[in-house]
Parts: structure tokens; C-alpha cells; sequence
């Protein structure tokens, strides 16, 4: 499916929130200085000779977990930093997900499983694999998980209405078969009324 389609009448368009973008890099920015400094500092001291018993003692214990910590912080800041140049477009059809490389992937309405929220960011489940796709620092979020679900919802009501009708349509054509049967009515009756049924 080509992009024009895709983008054809578009709900709504994810907005990033820069503030909330800048201030999560300013602690991030924070965070990797104050890590400097500690590394210096040890270093420091090392290189002096200067030994504190306590001190020492409670920077062992201590610097496993902080570096630990520190590792997976950086990483999930550098998921997200990654994942900001991601967009994302809905449409009556399905969302269509663009990055800065211009990028697209498209997912129908009738395959995303689920939708979660927490603060700015949104989550989609596809459910062919399994995998949720992740839009950080929305300054939308409330609209865009609002608009996914009202699609989500009727598109689960359009299935249950087809399956509606077929039912519908197969009690409705045996009902005239058996009448056809029993000869109540012609062959040329029942062919009428199984074109009226079955719409052609």
C-alpha cells in the first residue's frame, strides 16, 4: 500500500512534546556529568594515597549497583532518544508509523491488538507479531489513545455485524429452500429471492 493511500483521510497526527523531551535530556545530561565527576573524584583519591576505611568500604558496596543503574538508565534514554523521531498518522484503515529516514510501516486497524498510555507515551500491540510499538514525548496522547480505541471498537463492531448478517442470510436462504422443496414456491421465485438476499 503506497504512502498517498496510506495518508489518505488522516484522524490525527502525533505532536511532540519538546519541553517534556528537554527536560528528560537535561537529566539525562545531569545524571552522565555527576557520573564524571564520582569517576574523577575516585580517581583522585587513588592517585593521592588517600585511604578512608569507611569511605571506601561504602563506594564498593555502593558503586556495583550505581554503575548497574546507571547502564540500564542510559540505555532505556538512548531507546527513547532513538524512537523520537518517530510519527505516526491514524486513519479509518489502520496507523501509519514514519521515522526521520522517512521511513514507512503500516499497521490495519484490524490487526493492532491493543493500546496502552502512560503519561506522553503510547504503545501499540500489533497482533500478528506480537510486538508493541512505542511513541515517546506525545503531546497528544490523550487524543491519539482515545481516537485508536473508538477505531478499534468499530472495527470489532463491523465484524459482529457481518457475522450478523451472514447468519441472517443463510436462515433466510434455507428458509426459502424449503420452501422450494415442498413446492410451495417455482425455481424461478426461489433464484428471485436468493438474488434479493445475497445482494446481487
Amino acid at each position: 500500500m503506497s504512502t498517498e493511500i496510506k495518508n489518505k483521510n488522516i484522524i490525527i497526527e502525533s505532536k511532540k512534546d519538546t519541553r517534556i523531551y528537554e527536560e528528560y535530556k537535561n537529566k539525562m545530561t545531569t545524571f552522565l556529568i555527576l557520573g564524571i565527576i564520582l569517576i574523577v573524584v575516585i580517581c583522585i583519591l587513588l592517585y593521592n594515597d588517600v585511604y578512608y576505611y569507611e569511605f571506601w568500604e561504602y563506594v564498593l558496596s555502593t558503586l556495583p549497583v550505581v554503575i548497574v543503574e546507571g547502564v540500564i538508565y542510559f540505555c532505556f534514554w538512548l531507546k527513547k532518544y532513538n524512537y523520537y523521531n518517530l510519527s505516526l498518522k491514524v486513519t479509518d484503515e489502520g496507523v501509519t508509523i514514519t521515522n526521520s529516514k522517512k521511513f514507512d510501516m503500516f499497521i490495519p486497524t484490524n490487526q493492532i491488538g491493543a493500546v496502552a498510555q502512560k503519561k506522553e507515551t503510547i504503545e501499540i500491540l500489533n497482533v500478528n507479531t506480537t510486538q508493541a510499538r512505542a511513541f515517546y514525548f506525545l503531546a497528544n496522547a490523550d487524543e491519539i489513545k482515545k481516537t485508536l480505541d473508538d477505531l478499534i471498537f468499530k472495527t470489532e463492531n463491523k465484524k459482529t455485524v457481518v457475522i450478523q448478517d451472514n447468519d441472517d442470510s443463510v436462515l433466510e436462504m434455507k428458509k426459502y429452500k424449503d420452501l422450494l422443496d415442498s413446492g410451495i414456491i417455482t425455481q424461478e421465485e426461489f433464484n428471485i429471492k436468493k438474488k434479493q438476499i445475497l445482494g446481487l
